[in-house]
């Protein structure tokens, strides 16, 4: 490394660790900092004995807690859509507030109007409908962090009791789809979780 290539290179450090103590704070569009969490509400470690980081959960461990969710909460309601190649189950969770999920179907029927007659569908209707949003996670095998963060994601929504989680259940049904490609990522989860090594190392 020539003299000018180390003066580019410690000039690089400072810069990066003066700019670094200077990030403004990031407003999140939905405050979580006064969220209360429902008890009833099962927590994936409740369901299954690792906490969601630990390890890599299985197909069926998540498909139980999408379960275990929607036999306790009102807010949500679990469907299987399919099955992959290797048999394995397609689920979804439909996750809204609790007079939306009484109107799914009225809801179901201004969509669809909206997507075919979008002129027939009055602006007072539309104002009144919740937005309809569909989150799918890990798609490829190796991606397996985005279904655990889809459980994460169906827990805070169905057990927040914060102002703002109710106002944004209010104004959206959201359709989790934990894992689009379960067999390729069971594959994945059963080598990284055979494999890995359980002794601490820095």
């Amino acid at each position: 490394m020539n003299i000018i290539d180390k003066k580019l290179f410690y000039i690089i450090i400072v810069y990066s660790l003066l700019t670094a103590q200077q990030v403004d704070h990031i407003e999140l569009p939905m405050d979580i900092s006064e969220t209360t969490f429902n008890a009833s509400i099962p927590k994936p470690s409740e369901v299954f004995n690792h906490h969601v980081g630990e390890q890599h959960s299985r197909t069926d461990q998540i498909i139980d807690y999408f379960y275990a969710v929607a036999n306790k909460s009102n807010r949500v309601v679990v469907e299987d859509h399919g099955a992959t190649h290797e048999g394995r189950r397609l689920i979804h969770a439909i996750i809204t507030s609790v007079e939306n999920q009484n109107n799914l179907d009225e809801i179901l029927k201004n969509n669809r109007n909206l997507f075919l007659n979008p002129n027939k569908v009055s602006k007072k209707t539309i104002k009144k409908m919740p937005v309809v949003a569909y989150f799918g996670y890990s798609i490829h095998g190796d991606e397996a962090s985005g279904s655990e963060a889809a459980m994460l994601l169906l827990y805070h929504l169905s057990a927040g009791s914060s102002i703002g989680i109710r106002n944004y259940l209010n104004n959206i049904v959201l359709i989790i789809d934990p894992m689009l490609n379960p067999d390729g990522r069971d594959r994945f989860v059963n080598w990284v979780n055979g494999n890995r090594g359980h002794v601490p190392t820095l």
